[in-house]
């Protein structure tokens, strides 16, 4: 239903109760130091909630939701209401996270445990249980067991938004070689850019991806996870919080769907070391 004006949303989240503030309080496990520009997922991070386990039978996807271990709780379903996000507030007191950027997804499948040199795994997709069409979905891969002194370069075929099948994404590699666990691996054609996997001119999104490539390899395992970016927020300086109002300020109020799982990929402004802290609360209203 979502909110038909400023007085039904004040009237649903005061009168009606129809809030939560939802804190998010996460510390690195990246063993070694990150450095500027890289990016990082922070479902596996330790802390509140406690970290999600990406490991599991190599290539069997994984449906992730709100009943997920580790998962971040935002009020559960709300049945014929809609969920919207009213405001966010991020920060770090760790001086190598920022400046920062951070983009809040909703983490819909895991591709576990992927090898990463010799005979890539074996795919097995499960079907989107939410964002069905795959409209907007992007693929992210995350460093799971920490590489090998290499840059694996993975290829993946997949299924768009549209159905058809069979796509070749482009390259993507580890920004460095021996990356730690949560790197998130970039575009190889630019060698850095955004965390998302380059999808083929024209696409708008993933349901599902079939096989992948591996021309070069080295030790460790990766995740290849299906995400729905929802809002993005900027980190500017050590202990100070970022605030964005997506009501005023940026009046979008994104969508939190039944059985979401979210989480916050950042890339890091400086050098990243072991056990840094992220933290962040969401205002969360629905009616």
């Amino acid at each position: 239903m979502g909110f038909s004006s400023i007085d039904d949303l004040v009237n649903e989240i005061t009168t009606n109760g129809k809030f939560l503030k939802a804190p998010y309080q996460k510390v690195s496990n990246n063993a070694i130091n990150s450095a500027a520009g890289r990016w990082h997922e922070t479902l596996q991070w330790n802390g509140n909630p406690a970290a999600v386990t990406l490991t599991g039978t190599a290539g069997t996807a994984v449906a992730l939701n709100d009943a997920t271990s580790g998962a971040w709780y935002h009020g559960g379903n709300v049945a014929a209401d809609t969920k919207h996000i009213l405001s966010a507030l991020a920060m770090s007191p760790s001086a190598g996270i920022v400046p920062a950027t951070a983009i809040l997804c909703d983490f819909l499948v895991n591709y576990p445990s992927l090898v990463v040199t010799g005979t890539p795994s074996t795919l097995t997709p499960t079907a989107l249980t939410r964002y069905t069409s795959g409209e907007g979905v992007q693929a992210i891969v995350s460093v799971v067991g920490a590489l090998g002194a290499s840059q694996p370069a993975l290829t993946f075929t997949y299924t768009d938004q549209g159905g058809v099948a069979g796509n070749v994404a482009g390259a993507c590699a580890p920004p460095v070689a021996s990356a730690p666990a949560s790197t998130l691996f970039q575009d190889l054609a630019t060698g850095a850019g955004g965390p998302f996997v380059r999808l083929a001119a024209g696409d708008r999104g993933i349901r599902s991806v079939q096989s992948y490539a591996l021309a070069t390899g080295t030790t460790g395992t990766a995740s290849l996870m299906l995400v729905r970016p929802l809002a993005t927020i900027p980190l500017l300086a050590i202990n100070t919080a970022s605030e964005r109002d997506y009501l005023y300020q940026l009046p979008s109020l994104p969508q939190v769907v039944d059985g979401a799982c979210l989480g916050w990929i950042i890339q890091v402004g400086s050098t990243m070391g072991p056990s840094s802290v992220f933290l962040s609360t969401l205002d969360l209203g629905w009616g």
